[in-house]
């Protein structure tokens, strides 16, 4: 599991998702008591930060599941691949399909254009990059689909997906 530092901060514009003390998640206007139900609907356009907010009196084993979401779940595998002799570079994503770089949240422009400055970077030095993404077990496939592309558009031709051991 991947704790993304500085995450609790939400910035301007970010959608609110609220924990009441009465047990319910409300989100763009809707309540859901069903959590998996809430869960789906996080994924749903636009995707923008969230905000968590804990209602005085919310049961603080929920909070906890919910900020839970929120934490990259890196899946596990029964059999062990190799690594790479590369540097690597990562990118985390979690499961709405969301980057981090450098322990901040950042869209395809601020991925693109750090990833290729790192990849100038490692190249100066005679070195090649590897990039290793941290996704989420429930990360949707087409996010990893983009980001091999959006890497491959840089000239990144080395990337492994973490996983846990």
């Amino acid at each position: 599991m991947v704790r993304l530092e500085g995450a609790e901060a939400a910035p301007a514009g970010a959608d609110l998702l609220e924990l009441t003390s009465s047990g319910a998640l409300v989100f763009r206007g809707a309540a859901y008591t069903n959590f998996s139900e809430a869960r789906a609907h996080l994924r749903q356009p636009p995707i923008r930060p969230i905000g968590l907010r804990v209602d005085r009196g919310a049961d603080a084993r929920l909070a906890r599941e919910v900020e839970g979401w929120f934490e990259i779940n890196l899946p596990r595998i029964k059999t062990l691949m190799a690594g790479s002799r590369n540097p690597t570079v990562i990118v985390a994503v979690n499961f709405r399909g969301q980057c981090f770089f450098e322990n901040r949240q950042v869209d395809d422009n601020e991925l693109k254009a750090a990833l290729k400055r790192r990849l100038d970077e490692a190249r100066r030095q005679s070195s090649d990059l590897t990039l290793t993404l941290m996704m989420d077990k429930d990360t949707p496939n087409d996010a990893l689909l983009h980001l091999g592309e959006l890497a491959g558009s840089v000239g990144f031709t080395n990337g492994i997906i973490a996983e846990r051991k």
